[in-house]
């Protein structure tokens, strides 16, 4: 197997965690942070900046026009005073509909981002808000996506009026690229097919949600790719990345994105600054761990390693109150799901399992949203079928691996295992290894790949049920010793 590559010595390039007011919370953490600080300030040369992995900056050398088309920035109208039920709409709005959508696009800001608590403040947001008053197609997109999602939160389909509103924005972008008009490839055109496609396999109609999304790829095609979308004011790029993985993880398609040409080069343990820092080194169960995976496939292997990385700065984040930045973040996104994505490992179940295991941590951290958990249909199927191989055909999995992809599974894409044979595989490898603290189960999971923020709760939920069940096992098999 060709080791994995060994990487730069670029680890100081990456400016991914702002300090806040608050600042780190622990002598400790202090520490490693000044160390890192001056270990950037020590080199003499100037840092480079961070390649961008969606841009296609690393790893690939592709020519880039990061410039819109000429005339289609579109320029706001002025609102009438400060209330936005007195703004000017490109179309009639009724009163109810503003206060619903600000409401809704309120809600999606926040349940995007399950990290939100450690994200700093991403000022791009506001043009979301903005583009309503500019494009009518982006209007009635969003209008669509607040009706359906307020009918949904009622337990009823679609509404007539919802519908309309979505002919109406797909008939308005069908007209633009079918009249060559030069605003066919603009923002707030990518941005309303972006609203209908996320709100399509958000509902669950992934009939519509894969046409939006083939229509998507076509547009932004058009522009010149998404490297054309590099630096946009409106963080497109990254959402058009966004709704192609989720169009992957539930329908099993590849992604339409990175199909060419993908970088399998580590790119977040090449460049996160937690790479200064002196982590202590895996111990016991760990170290099982770290050796199986280290005789992977060399693509997955880096993978793993760079998933291993985020998951230790979203650690280190959180306890030392630090913020991760909404652009390394998106990258870290598209870098690890796309990877994971367009590799199969057909021949090898443990292979598999693991990539399909990192896929399910990752969307916990990239693609859930917050309080909504999304069906990810094929990803939930696959995984459970790569766990059963992998069960059946692999007698040297260790331990601790199991109880990760378990729980991981859990956590993320299993609706239910209690009284299945994942719940028995769980418990029997509980036994084994002879945990019997969430505290012990914790702290070994993070050696592995855990992160406090957004797993301790349902992780806790899941060993505290296993070990219910394993002292009632327990109790069981005393009496009927006794009797």
């Amino acid at each position: 197997m060709p080791k994995p590559k060994k990487p730069h010595d670029t680890a100081t390039a990456f400016q991914f965690i702002n300090s806040t007011s608050q600042g780190p919370s622990d002598p400790e953490a202090r520490k490693r942070i000044r160390s890192h600080v001056m270990q950037g300030k020590n080199r003499r040369r100037p840092r480079p900046a961070m390649p961008s992995w969606m841009s296609g900056d690393y790893g690939r050398h592709l020519p880039v026009d990061a410039s819109e088309p000429a005339g289609t920035a579109l320029s706001a109208p002025r609102t009438v005073g400060t209330d936005l039920s007195l703004t000017i709409f490109p179309d009639r709005m009724e009163p109810y509909m503003v206060k619903d959508i600000v409401d809704f696009l309120n809600v999606v800001k926040k349940a995007l981002y399950p990290f939100e608590v450690i994200l700093a403040p991403d000022k791009r947001e506001q043009f979301w808000f903005n583009n309503l008053m500019i494009d009518s197609a982006y209007l009635h997109a969003v209008i669509f996506s607040t009706e359906a999602y307020y009918a949904t939160l009622r337990g009823s389909s679609s509404s007539h009026l919802a519908v309309k509103h979505m002919l109406k924005s797909l008939n308005i972008v069908a007209e633009r690229i079918a009249s060559g008009d030069r605003d066919a490839t603009s923002d707030t055109t990518i941005s309303a097919v972006i609203s209908l496609t996320m709100a399509a396999f958000f509902y669950g109609d992934y009939e519509a949600g894969e046409m939006h999304m083939e229509g998507l790829y076509k547009i932004i095609m058009l522009r010149g790719g998404l490297a054309s979308l590099r630096g946009d004011a409106y963080g497109i790029q990254s959402k058009a990345c966004r709704v192609d993985l989720g169009h992957a993880l539930s329908t099993g398609r590849k992604p339409l994105f990175f199909a060419d040409g993908i970088s399998w080069d580590s790119y977040i343990a090449t460049h996160a600054p937690i790479a200064n820092f002196d982590p202590p080194p895996p111990r016991g169960d760990v170290v099982e761990v770290v050796n199986f995976v280290e005789k992977l496939d060399w693509r997955l292997v880096n993978i793993w390693r760079d998933l291993h990385e985020f998951a230790q700065l979203g650690n280190l984040a959180y306890q030392t109150q630090r913020q991760l930045q909404h652009d390394a973040f998106h990258e870290m996104m598209a870098s690890i799901h796309y990877r994971l994505l367009h590799l199969l490992f057909s021949d090898s179940a443990a292979d598999e399992a693991v990539r399909l295991g990192m896929l399910a941590f990752a969307a916990t951290v990239f693609l859930q949203w917050v309080g909504v958990r999304l069906q990810y249909q094929r990803l939930r199927e696959s995984l459970e079928a790569a766990l059963r191989r992998l069960k059946n055909e692999v007698d040297d999995v260790p331990p601790w691996l199991v109880v990760w992809l378990i729980a991981s599974g859990s956590v993320s894409v299993f609706q239910e295992v209690e009284g299945t044979w994942l719940q028995q595989w769980l418990d029997d490898t509980l036994k084994r290894v002879g945990v019997r603290s969430w505290g012990q189960a914790r702290e070994t999971l993070r050696g592995v790949m855990w992160i406090d923020l957004l797993h301790d709760r349902p992780g806790r939920a899941i060993f505290e049920d296993a070990m219910t069940r394993l002292a009632s096992d327990a109790a069981v098999t005393s009496v009927a010793r006794k009797a």
